[in-house]
Formats: C-alpha cells, structure tokens, sequence
C-alpha cells in the first residue's frame, strides 16, 4: 500500500464541546466525526473485516466482564492500519494543541500501539451485553478512541460496573468515540462503559486504538492479565 491509501488532508470535527466532554468528571468521552477521507476508511474497513480471521474472547473475564465478540489484533508494522492509527493520534494531538490542551492533559505524546479490530454477532435474546460495564486498564493511557465501521452505536457509559446511570454515547460508521485513558491529567477516572444489546442482524465491528504505557511495570502487568481469548 502506498502513502495515497492514507487520505492526505484527513480532517476530524474537532471542538470545544468534545474537549468539555473529556473534561467533565461525570462524562469522560465524546464523539469526533471524520469528515474529510470517511468514505476510504470505511470502505478498507469493511473489505478487511471479510479477509481476517477474528478470534472469540471468553464469555465472562475474571473480572466478571460478560463478553459477546470476537476480535482480530494481527496488523503488521506499516500496513495501512498501523499508518491509519499514527495518522489518526497525530491529528487529534494536533487538535488538542490547538485547544492548548495537549501538554496540559496527556503525560506522553499521543501514540497508538494497541490495535484490534472487535466484530459483534447479533445478540442472542438472552444476552444483556455485547460487552458489559467495566474500565479499560489503567496502562492504557492518555486516550481510548474506537472507530465505529459498521452497525449501530451501542456504546453506553455509566457509572460503575453495575451500569448504574448509564448515558448513550451517540455514533455513526466513521465517526471516533474518545475516552479517558489511564494517566490522564486533572485526576480524572477513566469512565465505566460498555457495548449494549446488539439488536441489528448484521452486527457491529469497531477499530480500537489504545496506547500501552512507557512504565515497564505496568506494561508487565497488561501483558500478565491478556485474559480476552477463550
């Protein structure tokens, strides 16, 4: 794939409410449209979806996570995904410096290195969740962004595991759901979310990008705790 696959002048509908969201201690996400070089990225997106091999997670997590989809990580370093993510965390680092924010809020510069592709079935009637509430771990830092491909939204977040006042998080196939990560500035938690009953036949499939910390330590203790696969 060549330079051309990554649209040039890629633009996100960033602004002043997105960053409020980040900011608020009883929110902690928000929505950033893709405007400019949409179209390309979901149609790569849904091509890739139909060549990969996506793995199950386990029903249930340790933790006690209800998980109901399969998920695929095997990008390779520089393919169109691993230049989509750098491109993307560049842009919204921009965008944050633009707020004068970037410094303000995030430890490190804003990098992905975590990505995995995440495909949900149509819910059975007896599942409650796609994936119920819980936190993502605390290693991954700065900030959470989930690129919606395909299906309906679904994404909720509340206020603790038990999914207690619960806010839907409104998005639409191109548009990039941001969360607090670990390690964010201002003291503030990383919120409780999760994926909801997934109602339509054909699914939903998500881009995840995650950035793992710099701290050894607490890398070591996200590579002990890789419990997703059944």
């Amino acid at each position: 794939m060549t330079n051309d696959d990554i649209p040039k002048r890629l633009s996100l509908s960033f602004n002043a409410t997105n960053l409020n969201d980040l900011l608020d201690p009883e929110v902690g996400a928000t929505v950033v449209p893709i405007c400019r070089g949409r179209r390309t990225i979901l149609q790569k997106a849904r091509s890739l979806t139909k060549d990969v091999d996506f793995r199950p997670v386990m029903s249930q997590t340790p933790t006690g996570v209800a998980q109901n989809f399969q998920t695929f990580s095997g990008f390779e370093n520089g393919d169109y995904w691993t230049r989509l993510a750098c491109y993307i965390s560049n842009k919204l680092g921009d965008e944050f410096e633009k707020h004068n924010s970037g410094s303000l809020f995030f430890n490190s510069r804003l990098f992905f290195t975590d990505l995995s592709l995440q495909k949900y079935g149509q819910s059975k009637k007896s599942d409650e969740f796609g994936i119920s509430p819980h936190r993502d771990q605390s290693a991954f830092v700065n900030l959470v962004v989930i690129l919606l491909i395909s299906g309906p939204s679904s994404f909720f977040i509340c206020q603790d595991k038990q999914g207690n006042e619960r806010r839907e998080i409104l998005a639409k196939p191109g548009d990039l759901i941001l969360m607090r990560g670990g390690d964010f500035r201002c003291n503030l938690t990383r919120p409780y979310h999760f994926v909801g009953k997934v109602k339509d036949p054909n699914g939903r499939v998500s881009f995840s990008m995650r950035q793992v910390t710099d701290n050894p330590e607490e890398a070591l203790k996200l590579r002990r705790t890789s419990w997703v696969f059944g």
